[in-house]
């Protein structure tokens, strides 16, 4: 029998229901921003965003496209990474030139469907492109590819945890492209030093060596690198022990002594020979060698 009661007692189902779906959305973008803001490196923020994308919608591949050096990039949920024309794509060129939110809808076969008492019949599917703007400028976006639409409830969440996203993504590249440009000057300063230089790791492994050096033992790149020192550069002087050299170096922290260095035919270079240790991750392990 139907009563007022019943009535109420829907009501108050219903009213549940919708507080629990709050409450499931709200702590899912609470964890959603704590995991974003702990993530380091560009790859480790893509890594984040696509997770998170997943874990909210499902779809059959979540991709983020994203723009370096003028250069535009994708990485894809299951670690696959590449360089992409995003010219082909007419859904994905729609939202980074115009800066809105994408989608094309596919029906979902039968046999792919879910019965449940809250899924609807024919039951659609969507791929959706997110843009990741700062700005008035696009610098990622993140497609979801066969979403059912059935999720898609919480398409205005993602839409402002994607700012939130876009300005973490954009953080990262812009540290990343300035670690590469000093990268690349420091490259060039190394190889145009007029002085040899050489780095060793912790075992005496040659790892970086420049050009000068190279002239001056007569020797090339390839027959350098991952070779010990003491098998490539002979030193006539008795107070620096090629052997022994890294140890020397860690424990008075840098040495530098007049020396002959010898050359591959056995030419004799009356040089200075400096060396300091090397610190990665302030330890101890390695040694820059001056000649």
């Amino acid at each position: 029998m139907k009563g007022p009661l019943n009535g109420e007692i829907r009501k108050l189902q219903t009213r549940n229901t919708k507080l629990a779906e709050s409450r499931a959305k709200a702590q899912f973008i609470v964890s959603a921003y704590n995991a974003l803001s702990k993530a380091r490196g560009v790859d480790a923020a893509i890594d984040t965003i696509l997770a998170l994308a997943m874990q909210l919608h499902g779809g059959s591949n979540v991709i983020l496209y994203y723009l370096v050096d003028d250069q535009w990039l994708y990485k894809d949920v299951f670690g696959k990474k590449d360089s992409v024309d995003i010219r082909g794509d007419r859904l994905l060129q729609r939202t980074i030139f115009d800066r809105v939110i994408s989608e094309s809808f596919t029906k979902v076969p039968e046999e792919m469907q879910f019965r449940g008492p809250t899924m609807p019949a024919n039951l659609k599917a969507n791929t959706i492109v997110f843009p990741l703007v700062v700005g008035e400028t696009t610098i990622a976006a993140l497609k979801i590819d066969q979403r059912f639409v059935f999720h898609q409830l919480m398409t205005a969440e993602l839409t402002a945890f994607f700012s939130y996203a876009a300005l973490i993504l954009n953080n990262e590249i812009l540290n990343y492209n300035e670690l590469q440009q000093a990268h690349i000057e420091l490259e060039q300063i190394f190889q145009t030093n007029p002085d040899g230089m050489l780095i060793i790791d912790g075992d005496q492994i040659i790892r970086r060596i420049n050009d000068s050096l190279l002239k001056l033992l007569e020797l090339q790149d390839s027959k350098i690198i991952g070779r010990k020192l003491q098998d490539v550069l002979t030193v006539k002087n008795n107070d620096i022990k090629v052997e022994t050299l890294l140890l020397t170096v860690l424990q008075e922290g840098a040495i530098e002594s007049e020396a002959i260095v010898m050359g591959m035919a056995d030419s004799e270079y009356h040089c200075i020979v400096t060396a300091r240790a090397l610190r990665l991750r302030g330890l101890k392990s390695g040694a820059v060698i001056n000649i």
